[in-house]
């Protein structure tokens, strides 16, 4: 998404490509999607995979549909603002309605056909397994369960900015707090968020932590 960019619907229909489009276009400027189908693939779920978990993944947009029954891959540039191909995976499973990615690099998908389940797509050859638990060990969340604020805190002071996120069932980022740099420890306020299992992570130089985090 671009600030202060107009994406055309319901005047334009995907690309600027009729007469009457491409005056509206030029005149409110709007920005043409990545990508479009035709006929369309109902897409239901979409994130960004960032893990080295899948190395074939990592920098490409997931894409989970109902009337296309697939899973999407769709390779960016080095810039992330271009599509550069397209790869179909899960096509043997129905309607897809949802995806998400654990800290782990784990994709789990959410089908849709009356008898749901959810599939899991992992890398059982990722060293990140078992050095994801060591990390995750050293990261220390209290109280938790909680109900107004949570501390977070690293095993190590982190030489440069760090953020830690708290993320919902669903993998959308719900909180967000910065350890400046030399600093071990934050708050996160968790007023307004509802009872639940979330999962607190966070990224730095020194490597990615995650800990699952109960809200009362």
């Amino acid at each position: 998404m671009e600030a202060g960019r107009n994406y055309g619907w319901p005047t334009v229909e995907g690309l600027c490509s009729s007469p009457a489009e491409q005056s509206f276009c030029a005149a409110n400027n709007v920005r043409e999607p990545l990508v479009v189908w035709t006929p369309t693939l109902a897409v239901a779920g979409l994130t960004y995979y960032d893990s080295p978990a899948i190395p074939e993944w990592r920098g490409s947009l997931l894409l989970a549909t109902l009337k296309a029954s697939k899973l999407v891959q769709l390779w960016l540039n080095a810039a992330g603002d271009a599509v550069t191909g397209q790869q179909d995976f899960l096509t043997g499973f129905g309607r897809l309605r949802a995806l998400c990615v654990s800290p782990a690099g784990r994709v789990y998908v959410a089908t849709s056909n009356g008898n749901d389940r959810i599939l899991t797509l992992e890398n059982r050859a990722s060293v990140l397994s078992t050095k994801s638990a060591a990390n995750n060990a050293a990261l220390a969340i209290w109280p938790n369960p909680a109900r107004q604020t949570v501390a977070v805190r690293l095993p190590a002071a982190p030489a440069s900015a760090t953020t830690a996120t708290i993320h919902d069932a669903l993998g959308r980022v719900v909180r967000t707090a910065e350890f400046a740099p030399r600093q071990t420890e934050v708050s996160l306020n968790l007023m307004g968020l509802r009872a639940g299992v979330y999962v607190v992570q966070v990224r730095s130089a020194a490597g990615q932590y995650a800990r699952r985090l109960v809200v009362e």
